[in-house]
């Protein structure tokens, strides 16, 4: 349940956020640190059953005619990115309070940034392939639309960034089918064991 909570948590402090910046403008960015750090440090209770090797799965059937899941992993790499995520989030929240100008969209920008958080912890505890790139598509679209509440100079940097991402989109998405058309399966975990099954066969014959 821990990378469920964790995720969940981060998505609604994403939709708590222009909701904050209505009633402390600025200041919201505070709460949303606090509650950035709040999280990491609850992801990290589960520090120890990483390191003695176990791993944590929470999951719901998504598309079960094509064996899709919203499944979630944490094991010990994607806790360390997670509390990277969360850290430097709540670090980028904290400072944003003295950093944004008033002509600034501030419930936008604090939105989009919390949701990239969260698209971010998605990404890194992803079980399914299919999940990790939509995960990955909504890095995409966050960051261009962050980009571009720096103004109308803001434009053409945000499109730039956003035909580099969708490039690695296209790749990844391609990587996707051929895993999946390989393994048999979209599960990360699944597919790793089976692809490594197969490689220790073919190392015998």
């Amino acid at each position: 349940m821990i990378p469920l909570v964790t995720l969940g948590g981060a998505v609604a402090l994403a939709l708590l956020a222009p909701v904050l910046a209505r009633l402390l403008g600025g200041n919201a960015g505070y709460p949303l640190a606090a509650g950035l750090a709040a999280l990491a440090v609850y992801a990290n209770t589960a520090a120890g059953e990483v390191v003695r090797g176990e791993v944590l799965t929470a999951g719901v059937s998504w598309m079960p005619s094509l064996g899709v899941s919203f499944g979630l992993r944490m094991d010990g790499l994607s806790l360390l990115f997670v509390t990277i995520v969360l850290g430097v989030g709540a670090l980028v929240m904290a400072y944003c309070p003295r950093y944004l100008e008033a002509y600034y969209p501030i419930g936008t920008v604090y939105g989009l940034l919390t949701g990239f958080a969260a698209a971010m912890i998605g990404l890194v505890t992803a079980n399914d392939l299919v999940l990790l790139y939509v995960f990955w598509e909504l890095t995409t679209v966050l960051s261009f639309l962050l980009i571009n509440t720096a103004g109308p100079a803001a434009a053409l940097p945000a499109g730039r960034a956003l035909v580099v991402t969708a490039m690695g989109g296209f790749a990844l998405l391609g990587a996707v089918v051929m895993i999946g058309v390989a393994a048999g399966s979209t599960s990360v975990y699944g597919s790793l064991t089976l692809m490594d099954t197969r490689v220790d066969v073919c190392r015998c014959e």
